[in-house]
């Protein structure tokens, strides 16, 4: 056990001790490994600035920080006990009203304890001679707002009514016993609002609207590009209408409105002229009103001179669905197209958080991550999901956003409501009503000769060459589009480069013709460092990475705010993006922006990992197929995840009209059942068509490189499958006899197996499916001792070190990667935590923490990866073993986190372990045995066929047999 020491300094706890920081987590003790290893992640965290590193032995936490830890973790590393006393906070005078004081204090046993603002020490009470208590972040928060307030120069009604909305929101965070609050603003219901929306009803000719109001959170997540829903209101039910009539009824808005009985709704002074405009807007005839939906910010920067004021102004996903009903762009209804994404057929997420069953709609999902995070953000206790009240944690935003189907920081593209205005386009979707003309104007290009564009130490392989020239040949014959869906780990990139590289050689198009990559925001590193390290001089020529701060260049001075589907205009140079050779953007960027795109002509458009346009009915995919493109590669090493409209979709993008059929044909003919009629397709794809070259061209690892190659060996299942021990079994039971009982239904009961069958005594448990047990009294060891996964992954690593070699570790949980890096820190006695990757770690910080693990010396290491953040784009060649702790659904998935290590630049032999825990009674219907076989038997199809690979819920039903009575 550590023992700290802390002070305060400059406004920050200095928390220190006699070891080094960089040693802390080895000789932390069991209750101490859980608030470090948070505090090591926030230090990471730059941009956070709650914690920042001071000298070799100590670390500076920020008061939030400290006022926000939990008091077992306070505890843990020696701060001092949670303040015990009663925080009484008193008034006088009627609010609001000139003659309104408001004051607080502390009491104890009905006594007053007189404390003074000297007595409070940033988050502390100084109760003298060395005795200190430590503030919750509520009841520290609610004494800076009164101290504010107390220290204004002069009363306002605005400043009064603020303040106690500001301490009304606070007031439930405060733990029970703790608080005592003056009757009048105790039982006052004040809402503040701080911005507003508007709610639109179209009937026949008539068109109503009305103000949604909006409190502070949702203003911050709005102006952080997050979606807003309606149902996220302010006022809910009776009191919005409420709201609506009273709003509708005077000629200017009030500073507060009365709801009901001690209900009250106050309007921020910075919203009150917009909601005049508002009113007026609303009483205006039809063409007005369309006008005004249309422009909503033009109008609201007219109305108050300064751009600030658009931002209070939330464009709810609502609002923006209805105006596209005047007219405007309207999402593609397949009510025909099979729902193949979803997991396990259900259309809720189910989580167990903190003793309750939360239930999130799966389309909410992405909306209730950055929901909690907001919440996470601002300090908040507690966050509202769908009625029930749970903590604010990143840890469970994290946990929750490991089930979207894309990449944390460049999320999967969903149907995107608040378009209003896009290019449109002839669909094939229930008839082939458009095929690409061949680009008869395209010239062509010689013989392939790598030697020309490569530097000279890079050498093509074989099946790279033979790529390099199927992409010449396709483009030679006319081919609008080609697919090159190569295994994970043949150098898709560079053959991509190298036939770039090519084209502009040969000059067979218009200088005012660049190339366009689009890429997953996590990858936009690794094209600009692959392009530097494989072609010569200078590449492809100059380049302009649009995205984020840097696509602010590109735009139009003077020109409109906001993004293009939202104003209708063109709002990127087009002259300016001409100048460059080559432009790198995200799948992101193409969507906002795609009427800029739409109007270049692209010599070539290269779509890497291709699949985050696979959803038709996504803006992302419409613009895709707008664009207009002399000839487009489609990059995957999964053209199939979940269904087959994905295959048609992306062969839309490419070439459309190759594929013969328009989508509803498509999917009712290509079903997972016909397995003819799929070898069918496959061939009709990866052969040549007359005189036109293949328009896929897919090699699997094993038959094209051979010998080239690292062998590859899979550990035997039987060596790697452990007995679960007695307290892991247990806890299984339970969620067995819950269903069982029909207490709980199949799905949770799926992702109950799932997180047991990892560890009973998980850091995010929590819930009824699990025993109370502290873990924070075990050893490593008997942490280690209690799951038959980390029982088998540790033997393994436990022979990579006495190799001293290097290892891959794959983990869905969040919370339970920052565990599994401090066990592997302690036992093995390394100087730094292991690395890791997920959703939170940003594009360029995951290229520098790849890199760090490729330079570091021979010897023994660990990295741990998401398998959904760290399944593409990743050279990990430094490692030779791979562990996959947790498994996702998708075998594609798993087979690309196993090639990071084992593709080409691996010198060593790769080993792969697959931990796998098995019951006590009936182990052949284990959770870890079923998964495995219906993973290794979609491996074995998908190698044949293009068939989905994710699991269904009835599929391990079918494997899973009825259980009988333990």
């Amino acid at each position: 056990m550590i023992e700290f020491k802390w002070e305060r300094e400059n406004d920050q706890i200095r928390l220190s001790s006699s070891i080094s920081y960089l040693d802390w987590l080895d000789h932390a003790d069991a209750n101490q490994i859980d608030v470090l290893s948070l505090l090591d992640e926030l230090l990471l965290d730059e941009d956070n600035g709650t914690v920042i590193k001071d000298g070799e032995y100590a670390i500076s936490l920020s008061y939030d920080c400290v006022a926000m830890l939990s008091d077992e973790d306070a505890k843990a590393i020696n701060l001092p006990d949670t303040c015990p006393y009663i925080l009484d906070i008193r008034r006088q005078g009627i609010l609001p009203s000139p003659g309104f004081e408001i004051w607080w204090t502390f009491s104890q046993d009905d006594s007053d304890l007189w404390l003074t603002r000297e007595d409070i020490k940033g988050c502390f009470i100084d109760l003298g001679a060395g005795d200190f208590y430590r503030l919750p972040f509520a009841q520290y928060k609610i004494i800076q707002l009164i101290n504010q307030y107390q220290d204004k120069d002069q009363y306002s009604d605005d400043l009064c009514l603020e303040l106690v909305s500001e301490i009304k929101a606070l007031l439930p965070e405060v733990d029970e016993g703790h608080l005592q609050c003056a009757p009048q603003i105790q039982k006052m219901s004040l809402k503040h609002a701080r911005a507003f929306g508007l709610k639109v009803e179209v009937t026949g000719d008539e068109i109503e609207m009305a103000p949604v109001l909006f409190d502070r959170e949702k203003l911050k997540e709005s102006q952080d590009g997050k979606e807003i829903m309606e149902g996220e209101g302010l006022l809910e039910g009776q009191k919005a209408s409420r709201f609506s009539e009273l709003f509708g009824r005077h000629e200017e808005t009030r500073r507060t409105y009365l709801l009901g009985s001690g209900d009250y709704v106050y309007i921020d002074p910075s919203i009150r002229k917009l909601l005049d405009l508002v009113r007026t807007k609303s009483r205006a005839g039809r063409e007005e009103k369309i006008e005004f939906l249309h422009s909503p910010h033009k109008y609201i920067k007219e109305a108050t001179g300064t751009e600030a004021s658009e931002q209070l102004f939330i464009e709810t996903s609502e609002f923006s669905d209805r105006v596209t009903g005047l007219g405007e762009w309207e999402e593609n209804q397949l009510p025909w197209l099979p729902d193949e994404s979803l997991e396990w057929s259900d259309d809720n997420y189910y989580f167990y958080i903190e003793n309750k069953l939360v239930r999130i709609p799966k389309d909410a999902l992405p909306d209730i991550v950055e929901k909690i995070r907001g919440a996470v953000e601002r300090g908040d206790n507690s966050v509202d999901i769908y009625g029930t009240t749970v903590t604010a944690d990143g840890e469970i935003a994290d946990a929750l956003e490991e089930l979207l189907n894309a990449e944390p920081d460049d999320p999967a593209e969903r149907p995107h409501p608040s378009v209003k205005i896009v290019p449109l386009k002839q669909e094939n979707y229930e008839e082939l009503v458009y095929r690409t003309r061949s680009k008869e104007n395209r010239g062509s290009l010689p013989s392939a000769n790598p030697s020309s564009i490569l530097r000279e130490h890079i050498r093509l392989k074989e099946h790279q060459r033979e790529g390099l020239e199927w992409m010449v040949d396709a483009y030679n014959k006319r081919h609008n589009g080609i697919l090159l869906a190569d295994d994970m780990g043949l150098g898709k990139t560079l053959q991509t480069l190298a036939f770039l590289a090519l084209l502009r050689e040969a000059e067979s198009v218009d200088s005012d013709c660049p190339v366009l990559i689009v890429a997953p925001l996590s990858l936009l590193e690794n094209w600009k460092a692959e392009h530097g390290k494989f072609l010569r001089d200078s590449g492809l020529g100059g380049h302009a990475t649009l995205h984020g701060t840097e696509l602010h260049r590109f735009k139009k001075q003077g020109g409109a705010r906001g993004r293009e589907t939202d104003t209708g205009m063109s709002m990127l140079d087009l002259d300016e993006l001409k100048k460059y050779d080559w432009l790198l953007t995200t799948y992101g960027t193409l969507r906002d922006y795609q009427i800029s795109f739409a109007q270049i002509e692209f010599s070539c458009v290269v779509f890497d990992e291709i699949q985050n346009a696979k959803n038709p009915t996504t803006l992302i995919s419409h613009a895709a197929c707008i664009l207009n493109s002399q000839f487009s590669i489609g990059l995957t090493g999964t053209p199939v995840e979940n269904g087959m409209s994905e295959l048609w979709n992306i062969l839309d993008i490419l070439s459309p009209g190759y594929i013969q059929m328009d989508l509803n044909s498509f999917v009712n003919t290509h079903t997972a059942e016909n397995l003819h009629t799929l070898r069918k397709l496959a061939d009709f794809l990866l052969e040549p068509n007359g005189a036109l070259p293949p328009i896929i061209l897919r090699r699997l690892k094993e038959e094209v490189l051979g010998d080239e190659l690292p062998d590859i060996s899979v550990t035997e299942i039987e060596s790697t499958t452990r007995d679960m021990p007695k307290l892991q079994d247990e806890h299984y039971s339970q969620i067995q006899n819950k269903i069982l009982s029909g207490e709980i239904d199949f799905l949770p009961g799926l992702q109950g197996f799932r997180r047991v069958s990892l560890h009973p005594v998980n850091p995010t448990s929590g819930d009824e499916l699990e025993f109370n047990i502290d873990y924070q009294d075990m050893n490593d060891a008997e942490y280690i001792g209690h799951s038959a996964r980390l029982v088998v992954a540790f033997k393994a690593l436990d022979d990579i070190f006495e190799r001293q070699e290097k290892a891959l570790i794959f983990i869905l949980n969040i919370r339970f990667q920052e565990r599994m890096a401090a066990l592997v820190k302690r036992r093995y006695k390394m100087k730094h935590k292991p690395l890791i990757i997920n959703g939170r770690v940003s594009g360029k910080t995951r290229q520098m923490r790849v890199d760090d693990f490729q330079k570091k010396p021979e010897g023994f290491d660990a990295f741990i990866i998401s398998p959904r953040a760290g399944g593409v784009g990743l050279n990990l060649t430094a490692a030779n073993h791979v562990i996959h702790l947790e498994r996702w659904w998708n075998p594609a998935v798993e087979d690309q986190c196993t090639s990071r290590a084992h593709r080409i630049g691996q010198t060593k032999p790769v080993r792969v372990v697959i931990p796998r825990a098995r019951r006590l009674v009936r182990p052949d219907i284990s959770f870890d045995l079923v998964l495995h076989q219906l993973l290794d038997r979609k491996r074995k199809l998908a190698r044949e066929i293009f068939y989905p690979g994710n699991v269904q819920e009835d599929e391990f039903r079918e494997l899973r047999e009825a259980p009988v009575n333990d």
